[in-house]
């Protein structure tokens, strides 16, 4: 069950992550490329192509984003996993 949830809360935790500066600048630009491609009409194999066309774009950002988490400092991670209150947040 605490691996559906992780599942479900990944894009909050690389939000998270996208912002602490304890990870490092390249894997951020990576997710962001890939990001940007996903939502980018041309691709490796155009869209027009049906389920193939989104495999590419899908298999990039799944890569990005493990190679992001894979350089992403452990105390960092276990940060942005923790759940906030709203008043932690008020707090930083």
């Amino acid at each position: 069950m605490k691996t559906v949830q992780f599942w479900l809360r990944l894009p909050q935790i690389v939000w998270r992550l996208l912002w602490d500066r304890r990870v490092p600048v390249l894997p951020k630009i990576a997710v962001v490329a890939a990001l940007i491609y996903l939502l980018l009409p041309v691709g490796i194999i155009p869209d027009r192509f049906g389920l193939l066309g989104y495999v590419d774009d899908l298999a990039l950002l799944v890569l990005a984003v493990a190679w992001f988490l894979l350089r992403t400092p452990v105390e960092a991670l276990q940060d942005a996993q923790r759940t906030r209150s709203p008043e932690d947040e008020r707090k930083r």
